[in-house]
């Protein structure tokens, strides 16, 4: 059966994996990542949350935070 299998070409299984590799780490996917993160803990910690005003600022408090953390992590990486 294995010799039926007619591998990939490497230089296509590079360009596969440098898209990939671009589309994950573009800022605009990092975001959004950070933006359902941020919805999840909000949605998680909603019964320790007393009411839904204090959830709707934790969640802005929460995405501001990681976000701000995002770019701080890329500014150092880069040397700003």
């Amino acid at each position: 059966m294995r010799l039926l299998f007619n591998r990939a070409n490497p230089q296509h299984l590079t360009k596969e994996l440098e898209a990939v590799q671009d589309v994950m780490s573009s800022k605009l996917f990092v975001l959004l990542d950070i933006l359902v993160i941020s919805l999840l803990l909000t949605i998680l910690l909603l019964p320790m949350l007393k009411t839904i005003g204090f959830s709707i600022l934790f969640f802005i408090a929460s995405y501001i935070f990681h976000v701000g953390l995002f770019f701080l992590i890329g500014c150092v990486k880069r040397d700003c």
